[in-house]
């Protein structure tokens, strides 16, 4: 996908992750899942923030359930980590089903549209 950014930075207490893909498509999120995943396994703590603010997410409800069934079969990493993904409002509805179907899962993962509101979520988690 054309226009396709992904940054990772390694702070203190967590990875913090950031992209900015105008528009998003099912590939191209497993794609960046997929560098999601590597990361996290890198990083020496299994706290992730993740910045998608300036992602506009164009799936269906379904890829929801598919992109779960990819983390569960594929990507080892994410059944350790705990995520605060932060979501622009436009993409909430698909974020927190998303949630729900992770947390029904057993991963750690919870939806923000608010920077800070995520990271101070993701602090607690870890007992700052």
């Amino acid at each position: 996908m054309a226009g396709k950014k992904i940054t990772f930075e390694q702070r203190e207490h967590y990875l913090f992750v950031s992209s900015e893909s105008a528009d998003t498509d099912f590939a191209s999120v497993v794609e960046v899942t997929v560098k999601i995943n590597e990361r996290v396994g890198e990083s020496p703590t299994p706290y992730a923030l993740l910045d998608f603010r300036k992602v506009r997410f164009k799936l269906p409800k379904a890829n929801a359930f598919d992109l779960i069934r990819i983390y569960e079969s594929r990507m080892a990493n994410y059944k350790s980590a705990t995520m605060a993904v932060i979501v622009n409002s436009e993409d909430l509805e698909i974020a927190e089903l998303w949630k729900e179907v992770s947390q029904k899962r057993g991963f750690r993962f919870m939806t923000f549209t608010d920077l800070g509101e995520g990271e101070k979520w993701l602090l607690r988690q870890k007992g700052i």
